[in-house]
């Protein structure tokens, strides 16, 4: 390298950026030994029912970079209760879905040793359909046949 001053960055996954400044003179050997602080950002949250307010629980919640890269997953405890540790600072997406429940989605900007609280409340599928398909002539049930709901 030739001499000055130049600011050397150390970078990592899954650790702050740390940014180190050495003033180099012609000759001069420098040891840096930086020391990165691992990102210890949380994201925790509680999945509910938009109807009766109650915990959903085995809700999957997962988390991508806004990329659209998958970096993390768990699932919701018998409270609805969840929580996502170790995550890397930037802007995230949070989505929570659950069986015979809609998909919800959140964005968030996290900070390295950031806890910020993601809730989401999911809509139950409002309908269902049921019946018997019959022989129009015959009044039989006719076993296997395709029944398609179009919107």
């Amino acid at each position: 390298m030739p001499q000055g001053t130049f600011n050397i960055i150390f970078s990592t996954n899954n650790y702050v950026a740390q940014t180190v400044t050495v003033n180099l003179a012609p000759g001069e050997v420098e040891t840096v030994s930086p020391s990165l602080t691992p990102n210890s950002a949380t994201i925790t949250g509680t999945v509910l029912d938009s109807v009766t307010s109650t915990p959903i629980t085995n809700a999957l919640v997962q988390i991508f970079n806004s990329q659209g890269v998958f970096l993390a997953s768990v699932f919701t405890d018998m409270n609805g209760q969840y929580t996502l540790s170790g995550l890397p600072e930037g802007t995230l997406i949070v989505a929570a879905s659950a069986a015979d429940f809609g998909t919800g989605i959140q964005t968030v900007t996290l900070t390295a040793g950031q806890t910020q609280m993601v809730p989401f409340t999911l809509t139950p599928n409002p309908v269902s359909l049921s019946g018997i398909v019959i022989d129009a002539q015959t009044g039989s049930p006719i076993v296997g046949a395709l029944v398609q709901c179009l919107s």
